[in-house]
């Protein structure tokens, strides 16, 4: 993966651009959180002797040293992770939301599997499984956390 390049001074950047290079910042951020995370696991199996190629046998200082470190590090990611969530949950706030198509009306025939649920009650209302990603999106949209 390469890292991205950026126009200098924001020159003809549009808001939609800023928002995307952002978002893509904080993914790589994610990934880099992940490289740390997993190398710290590396350490535990080394530290432990499970890794393959490594016959170590650590006294349990060693152990104790070492699970303190990884320790610490989780802790420094986990605030990293709750700073990422914020700075996205401030950036989805400014992304536009795709408009949500009306739904399709009239008699159609059922597009599930076999066996066929029961038709729904009204023919202009949406049959269960023919809701579409962004319906599902807008639907989740109201499932989600929110602070207080």
């Amino acid at each position: 993966m390469s890292m991205p390049s950026f126009p200098p001074n924001g020159a003809n950047m549009t808001r939609e651009d800023a928002l995307t290079m952002i978002i893509a910042s904080i993914a790589m951020e994610e990934l880099a959180l992940s490289h740390i995370l997993n190398a710290e696991g590396e350490k535990l199996q080394y530290i432990l002797g499970t890794l393959p190629g490594s016959n170590s046998c650590p006294c349990p200082q060693d152990v104790l040293a070492v699970n303190k470190s990884v320790t610490a590090l989780v802790e420094a990611v986990t605030q990293n992770q709750m700073l990422l969530k914020n700075k996205l949950d401030q950036v989805l706030e400014f992304c536009p939301h795709p408009p949500v198509p009306p739904p399709p009306c009239g008699p159609k025939p059922c597009p599930c599997p076999p066996p066929c649920p029961p038709s729904c009650p009204s023919p202009c209302k949406v049959h269960p499984c023919e809701r579409s990603i962004l319906q599902l999106t807008v639907q989740r949209e109201g499932l989600l956390w929110a602070p207080g």
